[in-house]
């Protein structure tokens, strides 16, 4: 093979045929099985659209001549290949996890699940690579995780289509998770510096999930909430809602109670 073409597709180790003859051949035969193998000019089959299709019948003259003439062949199978060749034809591809995670109660994805590597190269006809927009994971089942996991997984293998490589290696982050509950004050956004915002109540409880690694370093301070000035001016509603104005970036499923206060704007 030419080393600027390469075969994308994976290719049967062998082919089995089915033959008669002598006893005494058929025992000869097995011995030296390993040494009947053939040596072919894939190419020779090449079309147009870089695909060869091979009938295992056009290679009965080559087989017999590993045989002796008494043999008959009964069967080849399979009964043909099909390769899909490629000159350096390629397409680096982002790689899709393709996962359903369950996780125990109180534990959390510390992040996202990471891939490595993000892409991977895939070889194949032009015809072929077009239609690629990405590369999946072999389906991988995870329901009950209560500590982080790094696993191989195997690429989902598309016909024609070779990978420089066939598996990438996941990391799942997980930690347990505690609830952490505090009482921040309603602030003022961009006020004229003659008023102030008088809201009722003047805080309100804020709920969140820290993970275990994170419980020490998380403080009231972190947070801070507001409502705007001009929005405050602009609304109709007896309620305004709460912004969250700052939050540390490693909380989950952070919640307000209430979410929306009652509001005056008072002189200085």
């Amino acid at each position: 093979m030419p080393e600027h073409i390469i075969v994308t597709n994976e290719l049967p180790r062998s082919i089995k045929v089915t033959i008669r003859d002598k006893g005494s051949h058929l025992y000869n035969y097995f011995t030296r099985r390993r040494k009947l193998g053939l040596e072919l000019d894939l190419l020779r089959w090449r079309e147009e659209d870089g695909i060869s299709r091979i009938p295992l019948e056009q290679l009965k003259p080559a087989i017999f001549a590993k045989l002796k003439p008494s043999a008959q062949i009964l069967r080849i199978s399979p009964d043909s290949l099909i390769l899909y060749f490629v000159e350096k034809e390629q397409k680096d591809l982002p790689v899709k996890l393709n996962a359903h995670i369950g996780l125990s109660q109180q534990y959390m994805l510390v992040e996202e699940p990471s891939v490595l590597p993000a892409f991977v190269t895939a070889y194949a006809p032009a015809s072929i690579l077009d239609t690629l927009r990405q590369i999946e994971t072999e389906a991988l089942d995870l329901p009950v995780l209560k500590d982080s996991i790094s696993l191989n997984v195997k690429l989902k293998a598309i016909e024609g289509v070779h990978f420089s490589q066939t598996t990438v290696k996941v990391h799942l982050p997980v930690e347990e998770f505690t609830e952490i509950r505090y009482e921040i004050p309603v602030h003022g956004l961009d006020f004229p510096d003659n008023l102030l915002l008088r809201s009722f109540p003047s805080k309100v409880t804020v709920s969140f999930l820290v993970s275990r690694s994170n419980y020490q370093a998380v403080k009231a301070e972190d947070f801070r909430l507001g409502i705007s000035y001009q929005d405050l001016i602009k609304s109709k509603e007896d309620l305004q809602s709460i912004q969250l104005i700052k939050i540390p970036e490693y909380v989950r499923r952070l919640s307000l109670h209430p979410d929306k206060v009652e509001c005056l704007i008072e002189k200085k």
